[in-house]
């Protein structure tokens, strides 16, 4: 998987809004867009 991951730079996606949800450890509300692009291309 690294091998393929390091093609690709990662960016969150411009729609995303932080909404943390407080428990014992922090993880997005309602998820976290990721937009991948190839480095290569």
């Amino acid at each position: 998987m690294a091998v393929i991951l390091r093609n690709f730079s990662f960016s969150l996606s411009p729609t995303y809004v932080h909404k943390p949800k407080y428990v014992v450890s922090l993880t997005p509300k309602c998820g976290m867009p990721l937009i991948l692009k190839n480095i290569h291309a």
